[in-house]
């Protein structure tokens, strides 16, 4: 049969051959994505570089070739050289204050001081609206007639500032504006099914975030033990942070389901659907037998991104959920390490990860697979009923 084959394939015409090889139908997945990508990111950046090196009559269509000249005016241009010190003038401001008085903000919410529910909440409220309604009330704080910040500094005899009506100030209000938007970051856990339990970690949230994206970094690269494993729970996961994060990102559904709003962070359910896009066209070769391989620098980067939108979104306990699949196979690695240490050599398992251990009880490589994904499915749906049960 296998000689058929082979002569039927030696005898096929070249175009025969193309349609079925397994190239093909890989591009062919991955054709309508890089089609667009192509047309509304490749082009524009390449037509613009063309168009940079023109002098362009918008009214009569004319268009001449004069090489490298609009970038000579560009660096004697004023507004250009003003534009140009502004970003370095707010990033050299916002980075180190945003950095120094977030530490501050946080050493002082954790002690007693009077007005303290006064405090957090001028520190908190960016979290619990969205940008656009942070810049209108930023607006009205410092509007040069009627703001309460004015009016504040008149009662302590200083004159009123124009804020953004004065170009020698606005740059420094907008970057106070935006240090005050991304200050605060809720150190409240937000646990499945029980939404109003909500414990504060305070200090203690800083090596907790570095535990969930370090463990569930490493819990990904422990699955990717066989072609196709860890690649299906990735998916399920992250089309279960598409959800998470669209919802969280949305004032009212947020309030609806009784979950913690984090503004803009409904951008990242952008983020977990190019994960899941771009997993499919890998599974593609990495179904078994597998011709290509996720590895370390795959399998870390994935965990940590997964770690990392959980911590973002504010639902990092429904990962171990959601991950149920990487926090066994994880945990398995673990029992396994300190059972034989232990016991002077014996074994929890027939062998770690726990999908070795299925291999060596009988079952063959892709039923251990397609098990597993029926699993990270099922616990995907699961983290999913915690935004409705409560």
């Amino acid at each position: 049969m296998a000689t058929v084959l082979a002569e039927e394939r030696r005898h096929a015409s070249p175009w025969r051959r193309v349609l079925r090889s397994e190239h093909t139908a890989g591009w062919a997945l991955a054709s309508p994505a890089v089609v667009m990508f192509a047309v509304f990111s490749i082009f524009p950046i390449v037509w613009s570089i063309v168009l940079s090196f023109q002098d362009n009559n918008l009214l009569t269509g004319q268009a001449e070739w004069i090489g490298l000249k609009n970038y000579q005016a560009l660096t004697k241009d004023p507004i250009f050289l003003k534009a140009i010190g502004n970003t370095l003038k707010y990033t050299a401001a916002f980075v180190p204050l945003s950095v120094v008085l977030g530490l501050f903000v946080a050493v002082a919410m954790n002690r007693k001081l009077r007005l303290m529910a006064l405090y957090r909440t001028a520190v908190f409220i960016t979290l619990a609206i969205s940008t656009i309604s942070t810049a209108i009330m930023f607006l009205w704080l410092t509007e040069p007639t009627y703001g309460i910040v004015n009016a504040g500094l008149e009662k302590v005899g200083l004159p009123p500032q124009g804020f953004l009506a004065d170009p020698n100030e606005a740059l420094w209000v907008i970057v106070a504006m935006t240090v005050w938007g991304w200050l605060g970051f809720d150190t409240r856990l937000t646990m499945p099914f029980i939404k109003k339990l909500n414990p504060d970690l305070g200090w203690f949230y800083v090596p907790f975030a570095a535990v969930v994206l370090v463990g569930c970094s490493n819990a990904v690269n422990l699955t990717d033990g066989l072609d196709g494993l860890a690649i299906g729970p990735v998916m399920t996961v992250a089309f279960c942070y598409w959800v998470f994060t669209y919802v969280a990102g949305n004032a009212k559904f947020a309030d609806y389901l009784q979950i913690t709003h984090v503004a803009g962070v409904g951008e990242l359910s952008i983020f977990c659907a190019a994960l899941i896009a771009a997993s499919l066209g890998f599974l593609w070769y990495n179904a078994y037998p597998a011709s290509m391989m996720m590895g370390d620098v795959g399998a870390l980067a994935l965990g940590g991104a997964l770690g990392m939108v959980a911590v973002l979104a504010k639902q990092e306990i429904v990962l171990i959920i959601a991950g149920g699949v990487f926090v066994v196979e994880a945990a398995s690695t673990i029992i396994q390490r300190y059972y034989f240490k232990f016991t002077g050599g014996k074994r929890f398992f027939r062998m770690a990860p726990l999908h070795h251990h299925f291999e060596l009880a009988g079952w063959p490589e892709t039923v251990v697979v397609v098990r597993f994904w029926i699993v990270s499915i099922i616990c995907a749906l699961v983290a999913l009923s915690t935004l409705k049960l409560r």
